[in-house]
């Protein structure tokens, strides 16, 4: 069995793979949006906003794996958003998803 510490660093790991460049050399904005994410461990408001839209539009399967991925990380806590912050101030929301 894996440590718990040592499974969030396996997941993170994954979430970095996806955050592979596009075919000519530029990476899509969701996972520019997700790894700005993952660096800050913070999601703007406008950042949520920009994915909503994104998401809304045709993406390649590692567009929604990132996604995916940065919804994980807000669940258990190393990704906060500042909707939920806005919302309801001083509460915890480690269990939520974007």
């Amino acid at each position: 069995m894996v440590p718990k510490h040592q499974g969030a660093l396996v997941k993170r790991a994954l979430v970095k793979r996806a955050l592979v460049k596009n075919g000519d050399g530029r990476m899509s904005l969701i996972r520019e949006i997700v790894q700005q994410a993952l660096e800050t461990g913070y999601l703007t408001v406008e950042a949520e906003n920009q994915l909503r839209y994104f998401l809304s539009r045709k993406n390649d399967w590692e567009d929604f794996r990132a996604f995916i991925g940065l919804q994980q990380e807000a669940m258990e806590g190393r990704v906060k958003q500042e909707s939920r912050e806005l919302l309801y101030p001083g509460m915890s929301f480690s269990n939520t998803s974007l």
